[in-house]
């Protein structure tokens, strides 16, 4: 006889309140491991072990990253990761569960690969690299990135020239020098180079580079406005030392001749 298949019961629907509670709750109970993977990134395996770690805390959406990245930054283990590297992490691992990541390709190799329209064709990439250059260990994320333009063809958003740079979708070249004057009259060229097509991940690797640059012109400005205030107290202490010379001076002749100075008197 043959057993009846027994139906299971669907997973509850949790309401967003009830989601949100579950996900502190499983933040909360893994904050440690999540804080230890962090600080321990030695290489690719570590990444993925990460990513994992990421996926069992916060399968979905992006509330509770935040909270990672001010736990990792309190405790010292922050590093290069932000709310945005951590979620895409996580979305890495989702796209490519255990069963279906090329074996020996890196965890970079599969984020790269994700810019394919499809997870199977970014698989079918990384095989197809694997037998082209006869081991995974090859599979470089310039290889993937390569192959990736090729098969959707796409241009690079940016130039491997040094010295200048693309504009996306236009493919005209433009000297840093341009963009640096574009970016002091407000940055319209740079704005119109990045099309309303750009897919979310991109646009988070754009932000992230931004934030970088931002980061490192109020460093700039910083320094230049400790220069011209330090510039500016040297070109003003003669004028100082004049001041009180001058007062100085004056406080003297002021004073009373002392007795038995005649001079002066008729």
């Amino acid at each position: 006889m043959t057993p009846t298949a027994v139906a299971q019961a669907p997973k509850p629907v949790l309401s967003p309140d009830a989601q949100i509670k579950a996900t502190e709750a499983e933040i909360k109970a893994n904050m440690t491991d999540l804080l230890s993977a962090m600080s321990n990134i030695q290489d690719e395996a570590d990444r993925w072990d990460l990513a994992d770690r990421l996926l069992k805390v916060v399968p979905q959406g992006t509330f509770g990253f935040e909270r990672i990245i001010d736990a990792a930054t309190q405790a010292n283990v922050v590093g290069q990761f932000s709310a945005t590297t951590l979620r895409l992490y996580r979305d890495t691992a989702r796209n490519f569960p255990s069963d279906m990541r090329v074996k020996g390709c890196s965890f970079s190799a599969h984020r790269e690969a994700e810019r394919m329209p499809t997870i199977p064709e970014a698989i079918k990439v990384l095989d197809d690299l694997v037998k082209t250059k006869g081991s995974p260990s090859q599979v470089t994320v310039q290889a993937v990135r390569q192959a990736v333009r090729v098969r959707t063809g796409k241009t690079p958003p940016v130039s491997q020239t040094v010295g200048k740079v693309t504009s996306a979708g236009t493919g005209a070249s433009t000297t840093l020098n341009e963009v640096f004057m574009d970016l002091k009259a407000g940055g319209t060229k740079l704005i119109n180079a990045v099309p309303n097509t750009t897919p979310l991940e991109e646009l988070d690797k754009i932000h992230d580079g931004l934030s970088k640059v931002i980061a490192h012109i109020e460093r700039l400005r910083a320094a230049a406005n400790r220069k011209a205030k330090d510039a500016a107290a040297k070109k003003a202490s003669p004028k100082v030392e004049a001041d009180t010379v001058a007062k100085q001076a004056a406080k003297a002749a002021a004073k009373p001749a002392e007795a038995g100075d005649m001079r002066g008197l008729k």
